[in-house]
């Protein structure tokens, strides 16, 4: 059986709804997966004006991925008035399947290493496809001349999808997401259930 994973839009301070949530299941002893948006390069897609979120007019909201059943047990907390946490849950979104597109470009053959060992120890758990081909460039003539030309000893262009069970495809893109080189976008979440 799959694990059930929710998808929840909170209006409210970033920093205090990681720290109320990272607390509560911290406290209630729940061993749960949690993910925050950031993290993940997961942003909320919103039609709100310029200059409405220059003077902070407009709520702060963001994205939260946990557990269906951790966060059913916040949810009751919530609803039974037992606390009373200084956010807003806006909408939630139950969901057994997430994907993403992926870019990497590096010109350092140690990162661009350690990217692809973490592709190859994922391949075998979710579902990671190469969208375009992937270049890799080993010229040893550009070795030490970078600040002078637009010559690089290496460089690894490498474009991605990837698909699989919440679990696996989350903790991937917060491992892949925490290299400078890469980038997360097209976030999809599916409930095969309504498939």
């Amino acid at each position: 059986m799959y694990k059930t994973y929710t998808k929840v839009l909170i209006s409210g301070n970033k920093d205090y709804v990681r720290g109320f949530l990272e607390g509560f299941l911290a406290g209630r002893n729940l061993k749960s997966d949690i993910f925050f948006g950031e993290d993940l390069n997961l942003s909320v897609q919103e039609t709100k004006s310029i200059i409405a979120h220059l003077v902070d007019l407009e709520e702060e909201r963001s994205f939260v991925v946990m557990e269906a059943l951790a966060f059913g047990i916040v949810e009751e907390e919530i609803d039974k008035g037992h606390i009373k946490p200084a956010f807003e849950i806006i909408k939630t979104e139950p969901f057994k399947e997430a994907q993403f597109d992926f870019s990497i470009h590096t010109f350092s053959q140690d990162t661009g290493q350690e990217i692809k060992d973490l592709i190859n120890q994922y391949s075998s758990k979710i579902d990671i496809t190469p969208t375009s081909p992937i270049i890799e460039k080993v010229l040893p003539e550009g070795k030490g001349i970078e600040a002078y030309a637009p010559l690089h000893d290496y460089e690894l262009l490498y474009r991605g999808h990837a698909k699989g069970l919440p679990g696996e495809i989350l903790n991937f893109a917060l491992k892949l997401n925490r290299y400078e080189v890469v980038t997360l976008e097209n976030w999809k979440f599916t409930n095969h259930d309504q498939d």
